[in-house]
């Protein structure tokens, strides 16, 4: 493992360490699919992964926080996963005729929802509320999930933002996880203020 100062960097770089093994065991289920052979996994990419991380880790948290937040949300933090993993290129799949291949986006979304849904159920359970599913909405005009909305999001802002200096917005995708946590806890009847002065809370302490 990489030394660093230890405390808050070292809690980050266990957390970029934590996500790297969540995207080998996700790689891992998604091999023994029927079309799992068309992606391909770059471990030899994991110290670019890493010092992505830690810089967008840290460009977020200065640049946009205030000098008394010791360390970034969870929301941020899956953000910056997934934008590091995308611009690692740690997997790339082969295209399939007459269909856009979304194995990738599908990937780094299902780590970071997992990573959503057990910090959302750590907050409720410090205030003895239940465990719950991270269940994502439906469209309202189609059947189409809100998990498909967000990794054509994630391959359009890929494929078709080349040309600017950062793809994708770190900042518009901790807001969107941000307001999927709110959706899902209203869903399930909870008061998102509770669990946020609960956090509150748990940081003065």
């Amino acid at each position: 493992m990489i030394k660093m100062e230890t405390g808050k960097s070292e809690i980050k770089l266990q957390t970029a360490e934590n996500f790297w093994s969540a995207l080998e065991n996700a790689y891992t289920i998604w091999s023994r699919k029927d079309d799992g052979n068309t992606l391909s996994f770059h471990p030899e990419r994991k110290a670019e992964f890493l010092e992505l991380f830690d810089g967008y880790y840290e460009t977020i948290k200065g640049q946009f926080m205030t000098l008394a937040t010791k360390g970034l949300d969870a929301h941020k933090q899956a953000a910056i996963m997934v934008i590091s993993v995308l611009e690692a290129n740690i997997f790339e799949q082969s295209k399939m005729e007459g269909k856009v291949s979304l194995g990738v986006q599908a990937i780094v979304l299902d780590v970071a929802l997992s990573y959503l849904e057990k910090s959302i159920n750590g907050k409720l359970k410090e205030i003895g509320i239940h465990a719950i599913r991270l269940e994502l909405p439906m469209a309202l005009a189609c059947e189409t999930s809100y998990f498909n909305i967000l990794r054509r999001i994630l391959y359009y802002e890929n494929n078709e933002n080349g040309s600017y200096e950062m793809k994708y917005n770190i900042i518009e995708w901790a807001d969107r996880f941000f307001l999927l946590e709110y959706i899902v806890l209203l869903k399930n009847g909870i008061d998102p203020q509770i669990v946020k002065d609960s956090s509150r809370a748990t940081i003065k302490s």
